[in-house]
């Protein structure tokens, strides 16, 4: 039963199951040493009990001593008592059996129900419906299998207990006859052979009560089988009808004749008993279901009316807060959008005959919530989706009062074309500011209503001209495709107005990297749920339209492709599960690093270099992760990848020797931590700051602005001087030199005044000032001073000069000149210099 109805629901609800194809590959290379002794197993716990056969009994575990025999003799009779203790009756036979004749009655009368629907003319719709009628019978077999099957395999152990203390006693017997023992003890074996015996005969009769009623309920699910198979050989008949002309035109008299006001009555009658006998029964059928569901949106509605009398306390300075507290002033509606995500779990397998029920309860609530933080002007595009709504509920309750039907369904494409074309108007749009024009969401809405309008005059015309199936098909998803459109919106908003407010309340706002990244987070969010709401948009409609199950097949068949390479069997949907996990590790990456960063290292108040140090481990741990896992889900046995992949290292340490250095030196740079990043080094002619260490090389940048490449082989080779390795202290030194005329007591005092004035510099170690000794044209002094401040130690310098310079001013001091002396050994006579005559002013 359960095949059947996969094959007919599969084609329309099968989707591509990308990312647990890697989960299966990894199972199944972990599990599969062990599947053949599980498989094994199984098969021996579904094993029909045989008599015992000499070839068992004639092989015993062991034999019991003439000592032993009183005491294994009890101990066997309580293994009996025991094993049929297991197999006692528990419900399982009596309660199937009775219910039985009233199942059989049940598929009979669903059968011939069947035959007669599938004997006329009949929609997609109307054989949708018959096939969900199927599921609670269906569901039940299924239970009844389940719990026979779990007592069959009981016995089914008791039996072989029973077997093997059979072959043991028999064993024992028969050697001890041999050694001519006493009768007492031969009496003692009978003893418990009997008691085995009786044990086996009860077993045996549990064994058969359980068999036979395992052939009977098979039997039952048998039929549902053939009758499912049946149903989607005729809904796959009925979809292949899409462009026949199935019914009469409007305008025909064979249209109007069956407007008949008697047979009105009396089909009206029959929907009003139909629908009260299939509420009554799905009630029946679902009413733990029901009654759990109900318990949900209590608590769920108990919860959105906390929420609202706290929300103005968690959302103070938030954005976007007056619209938050909008969608959570109608606590009802929202409680029962909210638990409508909940229900489809709990209905999973009766969606098909719930479905506008469900709806019901999504749809009216998205509607009161929306109508709360949309514009006004917008308040007729909700009004038309709930229309619609109720127009597609009185069509699905009048499906078997086909002219009534189809009424309505005329009716409901009328109100589209005109709600439609209405909204392409112009003038529809005077009240929307210009910049919502330019939205985004303004463009979707407008190409939907010209869609709608289009698709909704085709279906109108196509149904009064009498291609019925192929309007409904139309109208059916555009219909659907309005109402969905505004519950995943209403959704989308709740949900993310959910998620602002998470990350207002504990837990989440004590993160660091929630509380610092707010907007992040939200747009991230938000972009989440809206490429889900549109591909769940986009797969409801396609199933509405009969186009999923072929694009399904057609799509499973493209991942199922051979891609031809020697003595590898690859298909394209290993390829793309193989990237998908790798980008997943990528993804992973990022996440584990921006929690890091934006979280643990502040917490932890690690240093920039140890923390990027970490983050690179860590991100090329996973990445290398990642890496194995696409290689197994590509295909490739874990063992054969490994030599592979040993034998490859083996060709890089030969061919790529510089590069493996760089490699392992970086390495050694991220565990040791000579150089972090943030740290100023310098080597040769390069000085500068650490800003990145890569796993083959390290970026400088220099404090001219260049950015240096340099190898991890070489900072861990040649000599680097790191300035900040233990701290981020500079000792600043300013030589200075004054005339030979000035007190070197005076200088010491204002040198030292000097630095002791200065903000930045460290109390300790202490500033000083040195006399350095005697130079050509002056005395020399050196101050020497300590700051903390690394980045800004030349700022400093160059403030401490200046005030040198100042305060040697004030107190007298010179700065002298560079002096030469010139001595002249001798004079040579020089020609004189010729003078200009003296003009007379007359």
């Amino acid at each position: 039963m359960a095949r059947a109805r996969s094959h007919l629901h599969g084609k329309r609800f099968a989707s591509t199951r990308i990312s647990a194809l890697t989960a299966l590959a990894a199972c199944s290379l972990l599990l599969a040493p062990s599947t053949g002794n599980a498989t094994a197993a199984d098969e021996a716990d579904r094993a029909p009990s045989a008599e015992l056969s000499p070839a068992k009994a004639s092989r015993p575990a062991r034999e019991i001593e003439v000592a032993d025999i009183g005491v294994e003799s009890e101990r066997t009779k309580r293994i009996l008592a025991d094993s049929l203790h297991d197999i006692r009756p528990d419900g399982t036979i009596e309660t199937i059996i009775l219910a039985m004749p009233n199942l059989k009655l049940q598929i009979n009368e669903l059968l011939l129900n069947s035959e007669r629907i599938q004997s006329r003319s009949v929609t997609v719709l109307e054989l949708d419906r018959l096939a969900s009628s199927w599921t609670p019978l269906g569901k039940e077999l299924a239970n009844f299998q389940g719990r026979l099957d779990r007592r069959v395999r009981r016995v089914d152990r008791v039996l072989e207990t029973i077997r093997e203390q059979h072959g043991l006693w028999a064993s024992t017997r028969s050697d001890l006859e041999s050694q001519d023992v006493s009768q007492e003890v031969i009496l003692q074996i009978d003893q418990v052979a009997e008691a085995m015996a009786k044990a086996k005969a009860r077993a045996d009769t549990e064994q058969a009560a359980g068999v036979r009623l395992q052939s009977n309920v098979a039997n039952l699910s048998q039929l549902i089988e053939s009758d499912l198979e049946r149903i989607s050989e005729s809904r796959e008949e009925a979809v292949g009808r899409v462009f026949s002309h199935d019914s009469d035109p409007i305008w025909s008299s064979k249209f109007w004749t069956v407007l008949d006001s008697e047979q009105i009555a009396k089909n009206l009658s029959s929907l009003g008993s139909n629908f009260s006998d299939g509420i009554t029964r799905l009630w029946l059928e679902e009413a733990n279901r029901f009654f759990s569901y109900l318990t949900l949106a209590f608590v769920l509605i108990l919860s959105m009316f906390f929420v609202r009398g706290r929300i103005n306390l968690w959302l103070e300075a938030e954005e976007d807060a007056e619209v938050i507290r909008q969608i959570f002033s109608r606590p009802i509606a929202l409680g029962l959008l909210l638990s409508f995500v909940f229900a489809l779990p709990i209905f999973a397998d009766s969606l098909r005959s719930l479905e506008y029920a469900l709806a019901a309860i999504a749809v009216i609530p998205a509607v009161l919530i929306l109508r709360k933080i949309v514009e006004p002007q917008f308040y007729s595009i909700l009004n038309i989706a709930l229309v619609v709504y109720f127009l597609e509920n009185l069509r699905a309750i009048s499906v078997d009062f086909s002219v009534l039907s189809r009424a309505l369904f005329l009716t409901e494409l009328v109100f589209l074309v005109l709600s439609a074309w209405r909204w392409t108007q112009p003038r529809r749009l005077e009240g929307i500011t210009w910049t919502d024009h330019q939205g985004p969401a303004f463009q979707v809405l407008t190409y939907g209503l010209r869609a709608i309008l289009a698709l909704s005059a085709i279906a109108l015309l196509a149904n009064a001209i009498g291609f019925t199936f192929l309007s409904q098909l139309l109208g059916t998803a555009i219909a659907f495709g309005i109402y969905a459109a505004v519950v995943l919106y209403g959704s989308f908003r709740i949900l993310g107005a959910c998620a602002a407010i998470a990350m207002n309340v504990h837990p989440l706002a004590r993160l660091g990297m929630v509380r610092r990244n707010k907007s992040l987070l939200r747009s991230r969010i938000r972009l989440v749920l809206g490429v889900l709401a549109c591909g769940l948009w986009i797969r409801a409609v396609l199933l509405r339209l009969e186009l999923w199950p072929g694009l399904s097949r057609t799509w499973d068949a493209l991942l199922s492709t051979q891609i031809p390479l020697p003595q590898i069997s690859i298909t394209v949907g290993d390829i793309l599960t193989s990237v998908l996990v790798f980008y997943g590790a990528v993804l992973l990456s990022r996440f584990i690093q921006f929690m890091l960063s934006e979280d643990i290292y502040p917490r932890l108040g690690t240093r920039t270099g140890r923390s990027s140090a970490i983050s690179t481990l860590l991100h090329y741990v996973v990445l290398i992760l990642g890496f194995f896992l696409a290689a197994i889900a590509l295909g490739f046995d874990a063992n054969r990848f490994t030599l592979l992949a040993g034998a490859f290292g083996v060709g890089i340490g030969f061919g790529l020797q510089t590069i493996v250095n760089n490699f392992i030196s970086g390495i050694i740079l991220l565990t040791e931590q000579p150089v972090q990043v943030g740290d100023t080094i310098e080597m040769g002619t390069v000085f500068g700051e650490v800003r990145r260490i890569g796993i083959r090389s390290s970026t400088v940048r220099t404090f001219q602005g260049s950015e240096v490449i340099v190898p991890n082989a070489d900072l861990i080779a040649l000599q680097v001087t790191n300035w900040t390795l233990s701290d981020r202290k500079r000792r600043i030194e300013i030589p200075v030199g004054v005339t030979y005329g000035a007190d070197p007591d005076h200088v010491l005092e204002v040198l030292s005044r000097i630095a002791e004035d200065e903000p930045g510099i460290l109390p300790e170690p202490k500033a000083q000032g040195l006399f350095r000794g005697f130079g050509e044209s002056s005395l020399d002094f050196e101050l020497r001073a300590w700051t903390d401040d690394f980045d800004r130690f030349l700022v400093l310098k160059s403030k401490l000069c200046a005030k040198i310079v100042t305060s040697f001013r004030v107190e007298g001091i010179q700065i002298p000149f560079p002096q030469r002396d010139l001595h002249l050994r001798s004079v040579v006579s020089a020609t004189p210099i010729p003078q200009e005559p003296s003009r007379d002013p007359a």
